[in-house]
């Protein structure tokens, strides 16, 4: 879990809270001493005497009352077979989806790598961002499946994460990628294992960096659907296009 690290310093450094008898007083005691972790929330969890703590965006971990013990794991509902972690995830997705989809907006779509959807396909108009990295198998294998999603009428919005951070091969190869004459062939032969030829111009490639941390992406391929829904992973081209006929576009909110 990202910040994890520093989220176990941060509660076993505060055992004066033993009582949070406010939520909001011990979210601001948290985001004083660490003000690098985004906590989003502190509230109480279904297990009496455990906090849950939500931070990052979307990240979840328990401390128990006193801040001696912190649970990084799932918490189960055995008597439903619930997923309580997950549960909250996709509780703080919804209402972080609209979110994401600000700041894409705010990117603009000319500074996407776009493969264009068929205008007259039944879900024109529709449109998926995905963090890609040309070496990441997983990646290969969905844009392998791209025709579909074009053929369906929806436009995927490519946005460049080399997982092996700012300067590395893999960023070079991005750029080039986005430089080159026709960046959507090159990213096609980069992913079918062709070498790149190295390019420069202007680029919104460090802008696409950056929203690998505004968006807490840890992975590729990670999805965000028009409807603020997000994917971690491989999901096939037939998967997206279901989660796409139901459900309607979400109303991007802009920072």
């Amino acid at each position: 879990m990202k910040f994890l690290p520093s989220l176990c310093l941060c509660v076993l450094s505060l055992l004066s809270w033993v009582s949070v008898a406010e939520d909001d007083t011990a979210t601001a005691l948290l985001q004083e001493r660490f003000p690098h972790i985004a906590i989003e929330q502190v509230r109480p969890s279904a297990l009496e005497g455990v906090m849950e703590i939500i931070y990052g965006g979307d990240q979840v971990a328990y401390v128990s009352a006193d801040g001696r013990y912190l649970l990084n794991g799932a918490l189960l509902d055995l008597s439903t077979q619930t997923n309580l972690t997950e549960a909250t995830q996709i509780e703080m997705r919804a209402q972080l989806g609209p979110r994401w989809l600000g700041h894409f907006a705010k990117l603009g779509e000319e500074n996407f790598l776009a493969f264009a959807g068929d205008t007259d396909g039944a879900l024109a108009g529709r449109k998926i961002t995905v963090f890609t990295d040309v070496t990441c198998p997983w990646c290969n294998r969905l844009h392998n499946q791209i025709g579909e999603l074009q053929q369906a009428g929806v436009t995927i919005n490519y946005i460049l994460f080399a997982r092996a951070g700012l300067g590395s091969d893999v960023h070079r190869q991005h750029i080039s990628i986005w430089c080159s004459e026709n960046p959507q062939d090159m990213l096609t032969h980069a992913k079918a294992g062709g070498s790149v030829t190295p390019a420069s111009c202007e680029n919104p490639v460090d802008e696409h960096m950056g929203l690998v941390q505004t968006v807490g992406v840890n992975g590729t391929p990670t999805i965000i659907l028009d409807t603020g829904e997000r994917v971690d992973g491989f999901r096939s081209a037939v998967d997206l296009i279901s989660m796409l006929e139901v459900r309607e576009p979400a109303t991007p909110e802009l920072p």
